[in-house]
């Protein structure tokens, strides 16, 4: 919220750079802040922007309005045109929010391909594995994410990446910490993604009890939300 406003200050003193009216349509999309989108596109309408811009604006826009084929279609097009690897996450996105889960692994892996180490992703990219049915894929796809925070964990030593590293080890289906280790690990002070995680590897590693205490991450339209419901959905109803 202190970021939009800054960005409304900022836009206010600056009429003519298209960035920050496409910045606020981002940032108040996944706050879930339709009034707060709206006002930004209004005002980049009445701007001179490149068509990398335009077609990033108004694709963040029409996510905000739920108009999600919309969006996959000017994110895709924005994508095949300028080939800015920024736009193949915003891609992959919009595909997995409206339900092209083949279409978001292609996405994903050209964005893994220039940031193998965004774990996020790899996160994403389990779930899409999962909701298309192919368990090999998906837990080669968990390995490949486990190696990836191994070797972030060489150089950083922190609570999220033991978590993530848990996460992924057990969606592997791999011997790894056990549930009285998971539950040692004190993750008040981490993002609440870290501790989404945390609740989800201890249900994967037998203690179904733990979903109830997993926080959602982010806010409630915010696109790892979206997707973290349809993980949660899966851990309850499988047997």
């Amino acid at each position: 919220d202190a970021a939009l406003e800054t960005l409304e200050r900022a836009g206010a003193a600056n009429p003519l750079d298209a960035t920050l009216p496409l910045n606020r349509t981002v940032l108040g999309a996944m706050l879930g802040r339709r009034d707060a989108v709206d006002a930004a596109y209004r005002d980049f309408e009445q701007m001179d922007a490149s068509e990398l811009v335009r077609g990033v604006t108004e694709g963040w826009w029409r996510i905000s309005r739920g108009e999600l084929d919309a969006a996959a279609k000017i994110f895709d097009e924005t994508y095949s045109r300028h080939q800015l690897h920024l736009l193949a996450l915003a891609c992959a996105e919009a595909e997995a929010l409206r339900g092209d889960d083949r279409r978001c692994l292609h996405y994903l892996d050209a964005w893994l391909g220039k940031n193998p180490y965004a774990l996020e992703a790899h996160w994403l990219r389990g779930l899409c594995y999962g909701r298309l049915g192919d368990a090999a894929a998906r837990r080669a796809a968990a390995r490949e994410a486990a190696a990836c925070v191994a070797r972030l964990e060489k150089h950083y030593t922190n609570t999220s990446l033991t978590v993530y590293r848990a996460y992924f080890t057990a969606r592997a289906g791999d011997a790894g910490d056990s549930p009285a280790a998971l539950r040692s690990l004190d993750t008040r002070r981490e993002d609440t993604f870290t501790r989404y995680l945390q609740a989800v590897t201890l249900a994967l590693r037998g203690d179904r009890s733990a979903l109830a205490a997993a926080p959602t991450p982010y806010s409630p339209i915010y696109w790892l939300n979206n997707f973290s419901r349809r993980e949660m959905d899966e851990l309850k109803n499988a047997r």
